[in-house]
């Protein structure tokens, strides 16, 4: 039988880490971090490391973390995203589009409700003006096409009993 003398930890090399008073190595296992004086730590939320590894890592834009230690990583689902400083995946704001890893605002003349990710025209008969993050149907005596930033009001000698039809010419006689 072998004896070993107690030992503190002693500085190991990248990537493994010791048990006292056992006087070899041992590869970091994944989802730890390994310091150079021979201890192992859980890596934090939002981290990870793979097998030999001896630092956790933050886990990449567009993705979120199932289990550290299990070291499962799934993509952003459609409608969300992740900058890469969050545990989880945020729903796409409104009048935003998401790309699993980043968030932009609707252009002028689309918009998106909560969550959808991704912009839509602007339906004919409503404003779409993302710069007032104004989404709304025009009001009587107004009417706007597709993909309007702003409604325009009917012109003199026309009617518009539809926000979403282009104006129609009064008869003869009539205003």
């Amino acid at each position: 039988m072998t004896c070993y003398e107690a030992l503190t930890p002693a500085a190991v090399d990248a990537g493994f880490y010791s048990i006292s008073p056992v006087p070899w190595q041992i590869v970091c296992p994944e989802g730890f971090d390994c310091a150079a004086d021979g201890t192992e730590t859980v890596c934090a939320d939002g981290t990870y490391s793979h097998v030999g590894d001896d630092l956790c890592s933050n886990k990449p834009a567009g993705y979120h973390m199932i289990d550290n230690l299990q070291q499962t990583m799934i993509r952003c689902p459609p409608g969300t995203y992740n900058t890469g400083g969050w545990e989880s995946c945020r729903r796409c704001p409104e009048n935003f589009e998401c790309d699993h890893d980043s968030a932009s605002r609707c252009p002028d003349g689309y918009f998106s409700p909560y969550g959808l990710g991704f912009c839509l025209i602007c339906p004919p008969g409503h404003k779409c003006d993302q710069t007032n993050d104004v989404v709304e149907p025009c009001e009587p005596g107004y009417y706007s096409r597709q993909g309007a930033t702003a409604c325009t009001v009917c012109p003199v000698g026309y009617h518009c009993p539809y926000a979403d039809h282009d104006p129609i010419e009064c008869e003869t006689g009539s205003y």
